[in-house]
């Protein structure tokens, strides 16, 4: 599997021994596992992670060189087969995803247990999102932009359920800055949390030209249904940005 990638690598962050910006082939330089099939990759402002089929995870380095990262799994987890499938980062959180559908951070070594499988999981600035495959998602860090979606801004210490999305099931989810969205298996998209730049979504008939205005919704703790298109369109995927939002659509 090949990769391309693009952007600011003043870190070295996108795989490449050259500090500039680019469009470039995604290769992996002086990588024994180079042959190997590339499961997933993960991005953060200053580091990029490179999973292959196997489970084996490799980190790209300042000094310009892959370094393996070696028991990622938390002692208690560790069993014969359980291996990383997918790593989610921002500036300072990390998460894993095991092929058991276990959870933990990869870095502080912190798991959680859950009432079913993880089948995402995805990393603001300050909060986290978890996609069971049941369809149910759950919450924690930071709410002080609304980010939780639980209807408060406070924050919490542990993964509790998104009790406005229960009943309904979610198929896909992303956390940008301190924003959040999800996509149920009907097609519909709900978004939450910080909408300093609109990035939530949320339709207005009057055009907003001063942030300031009482009309202006900044932060909605809540999620919202967006509701631009008619019935024959729906919501696949979507994607969060720190300050943007894109989503996949069919018919």
């Amino acid at each position: 599997m090949d990769a391309v990638c693009y952007g600011f690598k003043l870190f070295g962050q996108i795989g490449s021994d050259e500090f500039d910006t680019v469009l470039s082939q995604f290769k992996s330089y002086g990588l024994a596992e180079s042959t190997k099939s590339i499961r997933s990759i993960a991005f953060g402002w200053s580091r990029c992670y490179i999973i292959f089929e196997d489970g084996s995870c490799w980190k790209y380095t300042l000094n310009k060189e892959w370094v393996k990262l070696d028991n990622l799994i938390p002692a208690d987890m560790k069993k014969t087969n359980l291996h990383i499938i997918d790593l989610e980062t921002s500036d300072y959180l990390h998460l894993a995803v095991t092929n058991e559908g276990h959870l933990f951070d990869f870095l502080l070594h912190f798991s959680a247990p859950f009432p079913a499988k993880v089948k995402k999981a995805s990393c603001g600035y300050e909060h986290y999102l978890c996609l069971l495959e049941n369809g149910s998602v759950f919450v924690w860090g930071s709410g002080s932009r609304g980010q939780l979606g639980n209807g408060s801004l406070n924050a919490v210490e542990q993964p509790e359920l998104l009790v406005p999305l229960d009943g309904l099931i979610v198929v896909d989810i992303d956390a940008g800055g301190w924003h959040s969205a999800a996509v149920t298996i009907n097609g519909d998209l709900y978004t939450w949390g910080w909408n300093n730049f609109g990035q939530l979504g949320l339709h207005s008939e009057e055009k907003i030209t001063d942030e300031s205005d009482d009309s202006c919704i900044t932060v909605s703790s809540e999620p919202q249904p967006i509701s631009y298109f008619d019935d024959s369109h729906v919501f696949k995927q979507v994607a969060c940005g720190v300050n943007h939002t894109l989503v996949l659509m069919g018919e």
